[in-house]
């Protein structure tokens, strides 16, 4: 604010040294530009090209937390579900099934081993899940929070479900071919 703040002073004040024609379409435009409605204006018209893989986590971030996204999973018997801590609370909203971890303040150490989970290893991630009781396994590749386990652990746990390297102890859960979910139950040895 500052800043155009002052900006838009010296133009104003070198703007009433000239005719009335110049100093209003001048006083209109300086506006116009320091109050940031040009540039805004100016966007609409020549949007900026959208840096790689931007795309598919837009895409991703608007698909997975839709109704018709998450119906197919609700289908699934009840159960506890390990997904990413920003789509636990939709996940309880919207289906039977509830989740390791959702966004709050007082849910630190549940947040913590979703996170070690999808950045650690397969074997590391079964421990936690026969720890905590897990049903089931879900992801939504290029959702937000995934892009976090993708970069820190290019080889951990959710990177490999991505590239189909899927453990002994994982059963694929039937979803829709256009979902953008992947869903897989968990199998002990007595299943």
């Amino acid at each position: 604010m500052p800043g155009a703040t002052a900006l838009g002073w010296f133009a104003i004040t070198w703007l009433f040294k000239r005719p009335p024609l110049v100093r209003v379409t001048g006083t209109v435009a300086a506006f116009l530009l320091v109050s940031g409605f040009l540039p805004q204006q100016a966007l609409r018209f020549f949007p900026p090209k959208p840096r790689p893989g931007i795309a598919a986590v837009n895409k991703a971030n608007s698909l997975c937390p839709t109704l018709w996204a998450l119906k197919p999973v609700a289908q699934a018997p009840r159960g506890q579900v390990l997904t990413f801590v920003d789509l636990g609370p939709r996940l309880i909203t919207v289906t039977h099934h509830d989740a390791v971890a959702g966004p709050y303040h007082r849910n630190g150490r549940d947040i913590i081993d979703v996170m070690r989970t999808f950045r650690g290893t397969a074997e590391a991630a079964r421990a936690t899940v026969e720890r905590r009781g897990i049903d089931y396994v879900l992801i939504c590749p290029g959702y937000s929070e995934s892009t976090i386990y993708a970069s820190q652990a290019r080889q951990g746990f959710y990177m490999q479900l991505v590239r189909g390297k899927i453990p002994a102890w994982l059963r694929p859960v039937p979803l829709p071919a256009r979902s953008p979910y992947r869903m897989w139950r968990v199998v002990t040895p007595r299943s």
